[in-house]
């Protein structure tokens, strides 16, 4: 800014001098459009620089925080553990243990997998039912891959 504020003064001082020097006449009168032009041309240039360079507002100084994004993800994953259960316990399978694994530490949250633990689950159902309702469960409120889904017990 402080730049091109010294080039416009500088322009104008440079044109009100050459103004002072030359004659009156035909020629005096295209040198000051010819000036007119070039204050114009320095005048104008910062800010078609600043609609080119739409990056002007980000800084290079500006840092993420890991911290920060750690525990959001990690609140996140929680969240989803207790939603899988909740939702488990609704479907007629209860006492189950939900691990959700995902990278806590990428900016985007993904879930990678889910570790389902029916050991000592409560259900009226057999194994093989208790399962698919597992991995259906799963599937829709974590947006994981049946493949992605596993279940011990």
């Amino acid at each position: 800014m402080k730049e091109w504020i010294l080039s416009v003064v500088g322009i104008v001082f440079i044109c009100v001098l050459i103004e002072i020097i030359m004659p009156d006449g035909k020629l005096n009168s295209f040198i000051k459009q010819l000036f007119g032009i070039f204050v114009l041309f320095v005048v104008v240039n910062p800010i078609a620089a600043f609609l080119k360079n739409t990056n002007n507002f980000i800084s290079s100084d500006v840092v993420v925080d890991s911290n920060y994004i750690f525990n959001v993800n990690l609140e996140k994953v929680k969240e989803m553990e207790n939603l899988v259960v909740k939702e488990l316990e609704l479907a007629g399978v209860s006492n189950v243990n939900v691990i959700v694994n995902s990278n806590v530490f990428n900016e985007e949250f993904k879930i990678d997998s889910v570790y389902v633990d029916i050991t000592n689950a409560k259900h009226d159902f057999t194994k093989e039912k208790v399962c698919k309702i597992v991995k259906e469960k799963i599937s829709k409120i974590a947006f994981v891959l049946e493949e992605n889904i596993e279940i011990y017990g």
